[in-house]
C-alpha cells in the first residue's frame, strides 16, 4: 500500500525534476551563473527522494512485492533517467543532453501517480519476476536515453544544415557522439529486452494456465513484435554501413515512441502487467 508520506515525497520529487528541467532550459531566455548549481541540487534532491521511497517500500514488503505495483517500477524508471541526466556531462561528450533528459524524467515521474489504486496481479514466480522487472526497466531506460539522443541528433543536424547558430540553451553534443550514444543504448536496451522476455517466459512456462493467460495478453504480443522489429533494425545497422547518421537517429527516436506505446498498452489493455 502506498502511504501518504510516500505520495508527498514522490510529489516533491516531481517538483524538483520540473524545476531542474526549467532551469536547464533557462539559458534560452537569459544567461545565469546560479542556474547550474541550483539545478544540480534539485536533481540530487529528486534522486534522494525516490531512492528513499523505493528502498523503504522494498524493505517493508520485499523487492518482488514492491515491483508488483507499477508505481514502484515507474519511480525506478524516473530515478534512472534523472541519474543519467546528472551523469551526462561526464559521460563522453554528452554535455547538454540533460536538457532533454530532465523533462522526460519529470514526465515519467508524473505518470507514476496515474497508477495509484490500480489492480495488482499476483503471480507466484518470485526469482524470475525480479530479474524480469529489473531487466525490462533497465531496457526501457536505455531506449528512452537513446530516443532522447536521437531527437537531439535530428535537431542539431537540422540547425547545421540550415546554417543556424547553436541554440542558446548550451552547446549540444557533437553529432558523432549523439549517434554513437543512441546506437549503443538501443543495442544495450535490446539485449535487456531479450533477457526480460526470456525471464518472463521462464516465470510462467511451468504453469499451463498462466502461460495461456500471458500468451493472449496484448502487451506480450506487441512486445514480441517490437523485439522482431528491433532485431531487424539492429541487424540492418550492422550489415549496411549506410544506415548511419539520420537513419540511426530515427531508429533511436522510434524506440522511444514504441516505449511510450508499450506504457499506454500496459495501462489500458494488459491484464497481467
Amino acid at each position: 500500500m502506498i502511504t501518504t508520506w510516500q505520495l508527498i515525497l514522490s510529489a516533491a520529487v516531481l517538483a524538483y525534476l520540473v524545476t531542474a528541467a526549467v532551469l536547464a532550459l533557462l539559458p534560452m531566455l537569459r544567461r545565469t551563473n546560479w542556474r547550474v548549481p541550483v539545478m544540480r541540487v534539485m536533481v540530487g534532491h529528486a534522486l534522494a527522494g525516490n531512492i528513499v521511497v523505493l528502498v523503504w517500500r522494498a524493505w517493508q514488503a520485499g523487492a518482488d512485492e514492491a515491483f508488483r505495483h507499477s508505481f514502484d517500477s515507474i519511480l525506478l524508471f524516473a530515478t534512472l533517467l534523472a541519474g543519467l541526466a546528472a551523469l551526462s556531462p561526464v559521460i563522453g561528450r554528452l554535455g547538454a543532453l540533460h536538457v532533454l533528459l530532465l523533462p522526460v524524467a519529470a514526465a515519467v515521474q508524473a505518470s507514476a501517480f496515474m497508477t495509484i489504486g490500480e489492480h495488482v496481479v499476483r503471480l507466484p514466480y518470485k526469482p524470475w519476476f525480479i530479474a524480469h522487472m529489473a531487466s525490462m526497466i533497465l531496457g526501457a531506460t536505455c531506449f528512452a536515453a537513446g530516443g532522447v539522443a536521437g531527437v537531439a541528433y535530428l535537431w542539431v543536424n537540422r540547425r547545421l544544415r540550415n546554417k543556424q547558430p547553436q541554440p542558446a540553451l548550451g552547446a549540444m553534443p557533437p553529432l558523432e557522439s549523439l549517434e554513437v550514444f543512441g546506437r549503443r543504448t538501443v543495442a544495450i536496451g535490446f539485449g535487456l529486452l531479450t533477457f526480460g522476455i526470456l525471464t518472463g517466459i521462464c516465470g510462467v512456462a511451468h504453469n499451463t494456465e498462466q502461460w495461456r493467460l500471458f500468451a493472449r495478453d496484448p502487451l506480450v504480443i506487441f512486445t514480441g513484435v517490437m523485439w522482431l522489429l528491433y532485431a531487424a533494425a539492429l541487424l540492418g545497422l550492422r550489415l549496411k554501413p549506410d544506415l548511419r547518421g539520420r537513419r540511426a537517429a530515427w531508429l533511436a527516436v522510434w524506440s522511444l515512441v514504441l516505449l511510450m506505446f508499450v506504457f499506454v498498452l500496459a495501462d489500458v489493455f494488459s491484464q497481467t502487467h
